[in-house]
């Protein structure tokens, strides 16, 4: 506590208020008060603090990442007030992908599907290459193909598994992480044979996590 309170008479004191915010040094300190007002659990004034460093450096995934744990934890992500944050950065900084990234998935968290598969295309078009941006827009179209008054489910379930088998080629096809992915995939939509086959595998996998996961998913499959 008392860090912090030292930081932040060092950010008032006058020296420190004629240097310009984007000058490393100040966003330094900025992130050293903010580290510590997370462990501190004072999320809300962390949050407070972020949003000035995260306005200066729209392109760091570390601190959208600081940010979004905050969210989470602070209870704060369902709130109007980080959303409209968020998109007034995002109108700003269109090309940040791990802003439109953050974005989407506070669209999918707050059931805004719609938007979620907007957003993510857009990333996905910012890095075609990208493993999660793939994974994040298969699993919002398959989440949205589950909307009874949706008139073309089948092509949104096709869509989203072509995002998925190509998420799973750039991470590794056989790697325990796709192959749990893409079983509760097929899961979700019932087609429970190639789910229990894609399971099978992880229960000999050295990964203890994704083996009790899997495990728990094929009793409840079965």
């Amino acid at each position: 506590a008392e860090g912090v309170v030292l930081l932040e008479e060092a950010l008032e004191c006058s020296r420190m208020s004629t240097v310009d915010l984007g000058e490393k040094g100040v966003l330094l300190l900025r992130q050293l008060r903010i580290g510590m007002l997370f462990n501190m659990g004072a999320y809300d004034k962390a949050y407070d603090e972020l949003r000035v460093v995260c306005w200066y450096e729209p392109d760091n995934a570390a601190m959208w990442t600081l940010l979004d744990k905050i969210l989470i934890r602070g209870g704060l992500c369902y709130g109007s007030g980080p959303q409209k944050f968020l998109v007034r950065i995002l109108a700003r900084h269109p090309a940040s992908f791990p802003l439109t990234m953050l974005v989407a998935h506070h669209c999918l968290l707050t059931n805004n599907t719609g938007f979620a598969v907007a957003e993510y295309a857009r990333a996905l078009a910012l890095r075609p290459d990208d493993a999660l941006a793939h994974l994040c827009l298969g699993l919002s179209l398959l989440f949205r193909s589950m909307n009874r008054r949706n008139l073309d489910r089948q092509r949104m379930v096709v869509q989203s598994f072509a995002f998925l088998h190509q998420y799973a080629r750039l991470r590794g096809e056989r790697t325990n992480e796709a192959l749990y992915n893409l079983a509760r995939a097929h899961q979700h939509l019932g087609i429970n044979d190639i789910a229990e086959r894609l399971y099978q595998p992880l229960l000999a996998r050295p990964d203890p996590a994704l083996r009790m996961e899997a495990a728990f998913n094929l009793a409840a499959l079965y």
